[in-house]
């Protein structure tokens, strides 16, 4: 039993640091929830010239990634990625919620390099 006042407010004080921790979590798994729903292609430069790094983003987490070329093999090499992401053969672990929240980070702010598609739309021939 608590009877002393300042007893009482450090167990206020407590709780209320506990609740404040728990909204971050909830606020954060909301986050990596949303995360997971998105299915991308984005398209980034490549080291090579002229050529980009396509990542594909399904079933939360990074499902493929492809070096595109210019020209007529970039349609190839994105309809490669966007199956590869469908099959959706790697699974969430620890590691690939890391990887979502990196993604995450870039698309809320995305530099102007980087191309960000659907992936129902990243192999359309026009967009290649």
């Amino acid at each position: 039993m608590i009877n002393e006042p300042l007893e009482r407010g450090d167990a206020v004080a407590q709780a209320g640091g506990i609740l404040v921790a728990l909204e971050r979590l909830i606020s954060h798994l909301r986050r990596v929830e949303r995360l997971r729903a998105l299915e991308l292609c984005l398209l980034a430069p490549a080291v090579q010239p002229g050529m980009r790094r396509a990542f594909f983003l399904a079933d939360g987490r990074i499902q493929a990634v492809r070096t595109v070329p210019p020209g007529g093999g970039a349609f190839l090499e994105l309809e490669a990625g966007v199956a590869a992401a469908r099959a959706g053969l790697l699974e969430l672990d620890a590691e690939s919620v890391d990887e979502l929240l990196l993604v995450g980070s870039f698309l809320r702010r995305p530099p102007a390099e980087l191309e960000v598609r659907p992936l129902t739309a990243c192999a359309d021939r026009r967009a290649a």
